[in-house]
């Protein structure tokens, strides 16, 4: 298998690869209260949850925009009935590491999608941070010689599912 080269040192450089996600078999709609995030929860109380062949349109859209611009697109396993769109938060890559994300129970299956592209990584180029620090790769963004870190102290991180870092990984 070819080992995959990645570096990413900041969030404005040219693109080469990128994992796009997924619609393709992503389930039924979830009730409001397993919404993973209030967006999802505010359109699913109104009626407005997309469609899963609306978000393959637009993600297969993205794909051919990217390609057509010399980006190689990696994408995920499909796995069936799970949500696999937005591949990006099981992980962020820093300078040639990946960092495995926290991910909240509800989500931790995305990384079945996304295991073969990341055993092309070098072993000693993967991280999976202590069971106390949690991560999700949305939260972090290389900037240079600085990472930027959004995070929830306590008491939001335990009360709401959209607090997924926490000031452990900081």
């Amino acid at each position: 298998m070819e080992e995959t080269n990645c570096f990413i040192q900041n969030e404005w450089d040219t693109l080469n690869k990128v994992i796009v996600g997924t619609a393709e078999s992503w389930g039924d709609v979830p009730s409001a209260e397993n919404a993973v995030d209030p967006k999802s929860r505010e359109h699913i109380l109104a009626g407005t949850y997309p469609t899963e062949s609306d978000v393959q349109s637009e993600l297969e859209g993205l794909v051919r925009l990217m390609e057509e611009n010399g980006v190689k697109v990696l994408r995920p396993v499909v796995l069936e009935n799970l949500n696999q769109v937005f591949c990006r938060d099981v992980g962020v890559m820093i300078r040639g590491v990946l960092i495995r994300s926290s991910m909240i129970p509800a989500r931790s299956p995305e990384w079945n999608g996304i295991n073969q592209i990341c055993s092309e990584l070098p072993t000693s180029n993967v991280l999976t941070p202590p069971a106390e620090v949690r991560i999700e790769g949305g939260d972090i963004i290389p900037m240079g010689n600085e990472i930027w870190v959004g995070y929830s102290e306590e008491p939001d991180f335990s009360n709401f599912k959209t607090s997924r870092t926490n000031k452990a990984a900081v």
